[in-house]
């Protein structure tokens, strides 16, 4: 089977929103703490802060990595390359991850509506994880995106336990 598709990944609306879901409930819980909590007020301080602490975190590390574009081709080896771009669709010229050559590693996630790649340097041990939701690609994209993963990792798993 010869796989060849390219597509751009764009930022996930879905995964926006869980971010900024997740911020808020770790707010309430800092809410929760700091106001209704039975344990001691130096350790209730401490669990609020911390609570805030990591949902700031949380929404710095999400909106600073969601505002990536990312070109991603599949090649007929099942060999990825990808490169982040920018809105024009331009390549970002980036020392770290610009149009690298990966594979993909065990550990990846290929769900119906989810995959989490595991993409490992062909050359070096760059790890690269991307998440891809359906509302991120077409759906035709999703699908052939998802069938050329499973066909890797079902050929790359196989050739592993000969």
């Amino acid at each position: 089977m010869s796989i060849a598709i390219s597509f751009i990944l764009h930022p996930s609306k879905i995964l926006r929103f869980l971010a900024i879901a997740f911020s808020i409930l770790l707010v309430l819980v800092a809410i929760y703490v700091g106001c209704f909590g039975v344990i001691p007020f130096p350790l209730r301080v401490a669990l609020v802060l911390l609570c805030l602490v990591g949902s700031i975190h949380n929404l710095i590390t999400h909106f600073t990595a969601s505002q990536r574009h990312w070109h991603i081709a599949v090649g007929g080896q099942g060999d990825f390359r990808c490169a982040i771009i920018d809105s024009h669709g331009c390549a970002v010229n980036s020392s770290s991850s610009s149009s690298l050559s990966y594979r993909l590693a065990p550990g990846s996630i290929l769900w119906s509506k989810i995959l989490i790649l595991r993409l490992q340097g062909q050359n070096d041990d760059n790890m690269l994880n991307l998440m891809v939701l359906s509302d991120a690609v077409s759906d035709d994209e999703f699908r052939c995106l998802s069938i050329a993963c499973r066909w890797i990792n079902s050929h790359t798993t196989s050739a592993i336990r000969k």
